[in-house]
């Protein structure tokens, strides 16, 4: 048992070790490894307006995920009513919750290449146009017209706000930055376009 807990544990850090690409001496930064955050919105940036089942196949999957385990610790606290099946609960929410976040990741993924091509920008309106299409899915529970037009507006707007922001591109603070990369004595305040920076920058990989 030892031997199988030592080998499985040796295992463990070799996959670890690729996954981070981790270097000897030298800490992760999050913001270069996490894949189930605010940096998959990254993906917007790549090839904006095209790619557009592939980006939602991925957000959907992506929200298919949350949305399944979320409805399982929902079944999980909260007990069922006197007299209903358990495992037939702990199912129906899981089904519910997973459709429900995988719809709106779906539709995400597909609704801010359209409107970047529609627009033929990668600009805020584009993201919030898409989060609007996106958050309105989580009224389809309800039924209620005017809760898919607050929850819609809600999400269009956060997104928006986080495009404008810059903050998904590296939402993590990293402690160890300046042991990595010591910071330049100076950084432009704007791009090679005439346009000033809106986002975040430690180093000059951020230009």
């Amino acid at each position: 048992l030892r031997h199988l807990f030592c080998k499985n544990k040796f295992l463990f850090l070799n996959v670890l070790d690729k996954k981070m690409k981790l270097r000897e001496g030298e800490p992760p930064d999050w913001n270069d490894h996490e894949n189930f955050g605010p940096l998959l919105l990254k993906e917007f940036d790549h090839h904006p307006g095209d790619n557009v089942i592939d980006k939602a196949v991925f957000f959907g999957t992506k929200g298919l995920i949350v949305g399944s385990l979320y409805g399982g610790f929902h079944a999980a606290i909260f007990e069922p009513a006197l007299g209903v099946n358990g495992l037939g609960y702990a199912m129906r929410h899981i089904a519910t919750f997973g459709a429900l976040t995988g719809g709106a990741g779906l539709v995400l993924g597909a609704g801010i290449p359209i409107a970047q091509a529609v627009r033929k920008k990668n600009d805020p309106i584009a993201w919030m146009w898409g989060g609007f299409a996106a958050g309105a899915v989580f009224a389809l529970k309800s039924g209620r017209f005017g809760r898919a037009i607050q929850y819609g507006s809600a999400t269009g707007l956060f997104l928006a706000f986080t495009k404008t922001m810059g903050t998904y591109q590296r939402p993590y603070v990293d402690p160890w930055a300046n042991l990595r990369q010591p910071k330049p004595d100076t950084l432009p305040l704007f791009d090679k376009d005439g346009n000033m920076y809106t986002h975040k920058r430690q180093s000059a990989q951020d230009l």
